[in-house]
């Protein structure tokens, strides 16, 4: 019988109920073929007999089979049968004697099957194209253990640890390792000088190859305008996760609320996430929903031609020109045209690009460069001819200097909270009682000084809740300001918002 396709192999899904399978190829003996049982992370050989056992299709094996497992497996398993031949002949020729046409014909068969049993093996394993003649051979075992194969400039397969020292050059990309400290640099990559010792991050390897890390020794860096990017391109360390520029990106800290409803233009929800549109007709609701993502929804369009909620960060130099990438994770709803788009001071867009058309949540990144002579990179999230009930769930955000978008982290509610501080801080929940002059005789006035938790970016607005009495704010620094009274008598206030939004 001649072998006339190349199939040796078939495999069934599992039902729970069925244990017999059958195999349409030829075999010569029932321990020519290996059934193999096999979800979504391993695989188990069966052993013959005790596991499964092999019925020819009729006196013989000649068109196949079939097996029967000892129990059903359930759904999610497969059933994998593979024809497998030892790698032996047994085939004689007697001198003199007869030749048997069907001992021939199932020898050339037998041949022809282990051929196809190696083409099977060869298919799945790694190979270089057949247009290269160079030879890729592995380095020698004592070289290469304990080690990663990695392919040299010329392709050719070498060796390397993770703790030797070196560098690899990726793209625009080179990886240093020296020690236990990894560091990426990326020629690519524009970078500010940051205060705060920010630069000065901490670098680790964690105890398995593949658990590098590192950790920012400040989490909040505050970048001083008049800082030349460019300046430091061959010393920024690229991190897993760079910093986010953005504050307040995973929609922590929401201290004017939770819910804001039919909202008009310029309005600040959480905390530094302001809604606007083009036109100031339109209204919205900005809620915290119980997974804390933010909803951006359109209470009532009006005639604006986009609505959008966006962060401006107001902390770059005005020398050279710098790239910047924006990511977010989020959801839009049905019939809602979407966009992320950065902007400069002046309101031009210098990059936008659509949000695809999904009601699943999506990860997108949109990556441009700051004009030069511009101080400003305004993030926003657009709801594009805006109707009414479109709306876009936020998971996080982040804007970061380069062109890669690196992973998304929380930092704690503490951390996100004194970020918020430098531009608003809501004392709410504060009384405070006392009188505004010690006595009809005693013309100096009396007070109180109160601190902000950490210095704002400008000098605040500063604006008492409930006042009572003749006194008058005074004072206001970065750092606090006092309250003082103008005439005799008591005085009193309970709490305060102190603002430097930009």
């Amino acid at each position: 019988m001649a072998v006339s396709n190349e199939i040796n192999r078939v495999e069934y899904d599992c039902d729970g109920s069925q244990q017999v399978f059958s195999f349409g190829f030829r075999i010569f003996t029932n321990s020519d073929i290996e059934v193999y049982v096999r979800d979504v992370s391993s695989e188990t050989k069966l052993p013959l007999n005790s596991g499964y056992t092999v019925t020819p299709a009729g006196t013989d094996f000649i068109n196949g089979g079939s097996i029967t497992t000892t129990v059903a497996y359930s759904a999610g398993n497969k059933i994998v049968i593979i024809r497998t031949l030892p790698l032996t002949s047994e085939f004689n020729l007697a001198e003199a004697g007869e030749l048997s046409s069907t001992a021939l014909v199932a020898a050339i068969d037998r041949n022809v099957m282990i051929s196809q049993q190696l083409n099977s093996k060869i298919k799945n394993v790694i190979q270089a194209p057949a247009t290269e003649s160079t030879p890729q051979v592995l380095p020698p075992q004592v070289e290469r253990a304990g080690k990663f194969l990695f392919f040299s400039n010329d392709g050719s397969i070498t060796a390397q640890g993770i703790a030797e020292q070196g560098a690899i050059s990726v793209d625009e990309q080179t990886i240093q390792l020296t020690g236990s400290t990894l560091s990426i640099k990326n020629s690519g990559v524009t970078a500010a000088k940051l205060n705060n010792n920010v630069n000065e991050h901490i670098t680790s390897l964690a105890d398995s190859a593949i658990g590098v890390h590192a950790v920012a020794v400040n989490p909040h860096p505050v970048y001083t305008t008049g800082d030349d990017f460019s300046a430091h391109t061959n010393n920024l360390d690229v991190h897993r996760s760079n910093p986010n520029l953005l504050i307040n990106g995973g929609f922590q800290v929401w201290q004017r609320g939770e819910s804001f409803i039919n909202v008009v233009t310029n309005t600040y929800t959480a905390d530094r996430w302001v809604f606007n549109d083009n036109n100031t007709t339109s209204r919205a609701n900005i809620t915290k929903n119980e997974q804390s993502n933010l909803i951006f929804e359109i209470a009532n369009s009006g005639s604006a031609v986009l609505s959008v909620l966006d962060q401006r960060i107001d902390i770059l130099g005005k020398k050279q020109s710098s790239q910047f990438t924006f990511s977010t994770m989020l959801k839009k709803s049905s019939g809602t045209s979407g966009s992320l788009t950065m902007y400069d001071e002046i309101g031009a867009p210098f990059v936008s690009e659509s949000i695809s058309d999904s009601d699943e949540f999506q990860t997108i990144s949109i990556t441009g460069t700051l004009p030069e002579n511009k101080s400003t990179v305004n993030c926003r999230f657009q709801i594009n001819n805006p109707q009414n009930g479109q709306s876009l769930e936020i998971v996080w955000a982040k804007l970061e200097v380069g062109n890669i978008a690196t992973p998304f982290e929380y930092s704690n509610y503490t951390t996100e909270a004194l970020k918020c501080h430098r531009y608003y801080w809501d004392r709410d929940s504060f009384s405070y009682l006392y009188d505004a002059k010690k006595s009809t005789t005693n013309s100096g006035p009396t007070g109180t000084s109160i601190l902000f938790p950490t210095e704002m970016r400008a000098t605040p607005t500063v604006t008492l809740k409930n006042p009572s009495g003749n006194f008058s704010v005074q004072s206001v620094t970065k750092h606090g300001f006092e309250v003082r009274g103008n005439s005799w008598g008591q005085c009193s206030f309970n709490g305060f918002t102190a603002s430097a939004e930009i």
